[in-house]
């Protein structure tokens, strides 16, 4: 499921539509995340989380493009630095909360 919506991020940083389903969106997968991510919720202090807001909301909201953006820009920067699993954690739950403002709105929606 995370490859599937990494790969959804970068099409949406392309500048490309997504629908929920594209970004892991359907009920069953977030059924799945919220049970991966629940107990592991909070578990991470300031410092991880100070570290991973400031890389995913780089100074305020954008285009789906450029948030999806930082959102693998983040991801990315984490897999350099190998940071601790709950700095991972608290990245995960974020990109969560963060997919669904990346859907694309039907066409001939307000």
């Amino acid at each position: 499921m995370l490859d599937r919506r990494l790969s959804a991020l970068a099409s949406v940083a392309a500048a490309h539509p997504a629908t929920a389903d594209d970004l892991g969106l359907a009920a069953r997968d977030a059924t799945l995340a919220r049970r991966f991510l629940r107990p592991r919720e909070a578990t991470w202090h300031d410092g991880d989380e100070n570290l991973v807001r400031g890389h995913v909301e780089g100074g305020g909201t954008g285009s789906a493009a450029l948030q999806a953006r930082r959102l693998l820009d983040t991801a990315e920067l984490l897999a350099r630095i190998a940071p601790r699993v709950e700095t991972v954690w608290c990245f995960l739950w974020m990109m969560e909360a963060a997919l669904p403002s990346l859907i694309e709105p039907p066409r001939g929606a307000c």
